[in-house]
C-alpha cells in the first residue's frame, strides 16, 4: 500500500543528496554552507587541534572554503596549546584529533563545555586514524557532537559540520528546553534543570534526552535511585542508547547490582567492544561470572588504549591471572603462560600479581618460564618477600634443601613471618639432619607466631620431604 509522500523542507542533508545526483548543484550547496556557517559562527573562532601539520592544513582549507576569515581559525598541535586557546579565545567550534603526547582530545571537552555552557552554541568534533572502535566508544560516552574517523575528505568534513550547525540552528521547543536544562546542570542549578526537563516532556513524545539528563542531574545530586529510574525511562525510547547504558551501568555497579550489570554489559558490547574507562568494573564482572574469555578480549583492546590507569590494569591483570591458573589446572600450560604474560603486561608487572604468577609456574615445574619472567621484571619485585618465599619453595622442590633453608632463614631474620615460611625452614632443617635442639627452637618460634598452628608445626617431624612437597603444591594450586 502506498503512502502519501510527506512534504520536506530543504536541509543540508537533502542538498547533499541533490549534489551527488547533479554536479551543477555544487555551487548552490557551497553557498548555503558558507551562509549557514557564517550565521552560526559570527565573530567567534574555530579551533583545529592536530599534531599532524598536513592534517591541520587540510582542515584550514575546509574553513577557507567556507569563507571563515583566517583570523577566526586557530590551530594547535598539543593539548596544552589547545587548552590555552579554549580559555583565552573561547572557540565555538573545535575539531580535534584524539591522541596527543600530553593528553587526548576528550580531555579538551570538559573545558569546551565549561566555557560554552549553551550546547546550541558549541560544536565538538573528534577525529582519529587509529584505534577507531575504542575512540568511537569514548566519543559515544561523552558529549561529542560527531566522531569522524580518518581518512576523510574535505567535502565529508564540511557536510558533517553543516549537519551539526543546521541541527543546532533549527531547534524545536523540546530541544531548546533540553539545551537550557543541560546548561543548568553544568552550572549546578538542578532545580531549574528538572523544571525545564519536565516542561520538555510535556511538549514531545520523544523524551530520550530529557530522561537521560534527569538521570545525570539526579546522580550529581546524590540520588542513585531516581537516577536509575530516569536512565531506564530513557532506554525505553532507545534500548541501545550508549551514553545512557554506560550511565546506568555505573549506577548498578556502585550499588552492587552485579546481575543487572552483567545483563547490561551484554547489550553495551553489541555497540562497542569495550568501554575503556570501565575496564576495572568489567574485569571484576568477567571474573565473578567466570566469563574468562572476555578477559582476553578486553586485554586486546585495553593494550591499545592510551588512557590506561593503574587500578584498571591491576583489575584486568588479576582476572587474567585467575584465567591462567585455571588453564594450568587443565594442563593447558602454553595457554596458561600466555595469560600470565597478559596479566603481567596489563598490571605493569604489579608485584603481587608477578609473585603469584612465579609461584604458580614454580609449582608446575615451568623453570624456563620462571627464568624468562625473572629476566623481565624489576629487581625490586624479584627481591620482594613473596618472590623470595617462592624461590625458597622452588629450591626445596628441586631437593636443594641447603639453598632453601638459607633463603628461608634470611627472610625470618629480616622480620618476615609466614606459616609456610616457618614450615620450609623446619623441613629444610629436618632434611639436612640439623640438631634436634635447633629444630625444636624453630618449632617454638613458629608456635609463638602462630599458636593455632602448633600441631601442624610439630607434625612436620614425622613428615617426609616428598609428603611436604605434595602438600605445598596443593596449597599453591588453590
Amino acid at each position: 500500500m502506498y503512502q502519501r509522500k510527506k512534504k520536506t523542507t530543504k536541509t543540508a542533508a537533502s542538498i547533499r543528496q541533490e549534489s551527488a545526483r547533479a554536479r551543477n548543484k555544487e555551487e548552490e550547496v557551497l553557498e548555503y554552507a558558507q551562509s549557514l556557517t557564517q550565521r552560526f559562527l559570527g565573530d567567534r573562532t574555530v579551533l583545529i587541534v592536530d599534531s599532524n601539520v598536513s592534517s591541520r592544513a587540510s582542515m584550514a582549507k575546509v574553513m577557507s572554503r567556507l569563507k571563515i576569515p583566517p583570523i577566526q581559525v586557530l590551530t594547535a598541535s598539543s593539548c596544552k596549546e589547545a587548552l590555552q586557546f579554549i580559555h583565552e579565545k573561547t572557540p565555538e567550534i573545535i575539531i580535534s584529533e584524539y591522541e596527543f603526547k600530553d593528553g587526548t582530545g576528550i580531555d579538551l571537552l570538559p573545558h569546551h563545555i565549561q566555557n560554552n555552557k549553551n550546547s546550541l552554541k558549541r560544536i565538538f568534533i573528534l577525529t582519529t586514524r587509529v584505534n577507531i572502535p575504542l575512540v568511537g566508544c569514548l566519543a559515544a560516552e561523552n558529549e561529542v557532537d560527531a566522531f569522524v574517523p580518518k581518512p576523510f575528505t574535505a567535502e565529508s568534513m564540511q557536510n558533517e559540520l553543516m549537519y551539526l550547525i543546521e541541527d543546532k540552528s533549527k531547534m524545536n521547543e523540546y530541544k531548546k528546553l533540553v539545551a537550557s536544562a543541560r546548561e543548568s546542570i553544568v552550572l549546578g542549578d538542578f532545580e531549574t534543570a528538572h523544571s525545564l526537563l519536565d516542561q520538555s516532556l510535556d511538549v514531545t513524545h520523544e523524551g530520550l534526552e530529557a530522561h537521560y539528563l534527569k538521570g545525570v542531574a539526579y546522580k550529581k545530586q546524590g540520588d542513585p535511585l531516581s537516577a536509575e529510574k530516569s536512565f531506564k525511562a530513557a532506554l525505553d525510547f532507545n534500548h541501545y542508547h550508549y551514553r545512557t547504558m554506560v550511565a546506568l551501568f555505573d549506577i548498578y555497579f556502585e550499588n552492587e547490582k552485579f546481575n543487572d550489570c552483567s545483563e547490561l554489559r551484554k547489550r553495551m558490547e553489541k555497540i562497542y567492544p569495550l568501554s575503556p574507562p570501565r575496564v576495572k568494573e568489567l574485569s571484576f564482572l568477567a571474573l565473578r561470572d567466570k566469563n574468562y574469555e572476555l578477559l582476553s578480549h578486553y586485554f586486546e583492546f585495553y593494550e591499545q588504549w592510551s588512557g590506561k590507569t593503574k587500578d584498571a590494569g591491576k583489575a584486568l591483570g588479576n582476572g587474567l591471572l585467575e584465567y591462567g591458573k585455571l588453564l594450568m589446572k587443565q594442563k593447558k600450560f602454553r595457554e596458561g603462560v600466555s595469560k600470565f604474560r597478559q596479566a603481567e603486561v596489563a598490571s605493569e608487572a604489579d608485584p603481587m600479581i608477578v609473585t603469584q604468577i612465579l609461584s604458580t609456574m614454580v609449582s608446575y615445574g615451568l623453570k624456563d618460564e620462571v627464568k624468562g619472567m625473572s629476566s623481565r621484571v624489576s629487581q625490586s619485585i624479584l627481591e620482594s618477600f613473596e618472590v623470595k618465599k617462592s624461590e625458597s619453595i622452588d629450591f626445596f622442590i628441586r631437593g636443594e634443601y641447603g639453598h632453601s633453608l638459607k633463603l628461608g632463614l634470611s627472610l625470618l631474620k629480616d622480620g618476615h613471618k609466614d606459616p609456610l615460611l616457618f614450615q620450609l625452614v623446619i623441613m629444610g632443617s629436618l632434611s639436612l639432619n640439623r640438631r634436634e635442639t635447633v629444630i625444636e627452637d624453630l618449632i617454638e618460634q613458629a608456635t609463638q607466631a602462630y599458636p593455632d598452628l602448633k600441631k601442624d608445626f610439630s607434625s612436620l617431624i614425622e613428615m617426609s620431604a616428598e609428603g611436604f612437597i605434595e602438600n605445598v603444591l596443593k596449597i599453591k594450586r588453590q
